[in-house]
Formats: C-alpha cells, structure tokens, sequence
C-alpha cells in the first residue's frame, strides 16, 4: 500500500459521520491535531501529458496524518483488511458464556 492510497482512505473516512470505518475521536484532542490531519490536500499534476494525482501540504506541519498513515498501515498489514467483524463477535460473546461451574471457557479449574 502506499502513501497516496492511504491518504486518499483516510481522508474519505474523514468526510463520514456514521457507518463501518469512521473515526471515533477521544475527548481532549486539539484544534492542533485537526489542522495537522487535513495538513494536505490532494492536486494533479502533469507528467507527460497525463494527469498524476499528488498530496501536497498546505499547512505546515502533518505529523497527524503521518501517524494517521503508519497506524493504517499496520493494520492492513496486519490482517484488518481479511476479518469478519461478525465472526469476531461472535467468538467473543462465546467465550464470555459462563459454563455451568461458573468458569469460563478459557480457564482452567482450580
């Protein structure tokens, strides 16, 4: 993956305001972080007569949307793109049923 697909990801999960993908933000995050998120924006530019798309940065520092990349990144990298988020639930809620001895599946008697 690179850069610009990224980029182009997280900007378009930025426009959402519900739905699979969009950002949930902590309390306490500055107006600094925001304006270093959406530090760039994306243009054409053109290499021999064909148009190129680039991120260029129109405020000075982007160091949120640098993080912003490398955290995407690693979770495509790490499989986020392959689960089943329904299966995963349900995998969950299966090992949060107490068995009859007041265990969990997962731990071992006594």
């Amino acid at each position: 993956m690179g850069s610009n697909t990224a980029k182009s990801t997280i900007y378009s999960r930025l426009q959402q305001s519900e739905g699979p993908g969009t950002y949930h933000w902590p309390i306490g995050l500055d107006d600094d972080y925001f304006q270093q998120l959406t530090a760039e924006k994306q243009i054409a530019k053109y290499h021999k007569g064909f148009p190129v798309l680039e991120w260029v940065k129109v405020g000075q520092r982007n160091e949120a949307l640098d993080c912003e990349v490398y955290c995407y990144a690693a979770a495509i990298r790490a499989g986020l793109g392959r689960l089943n988020f329904k299966t995963v639930e349900n995998e969950i809620d299966q090992r949060l049923v107490l068995q009859e001895d007041g265990r969990y599946p997962t731990e071992q008697p006594k």
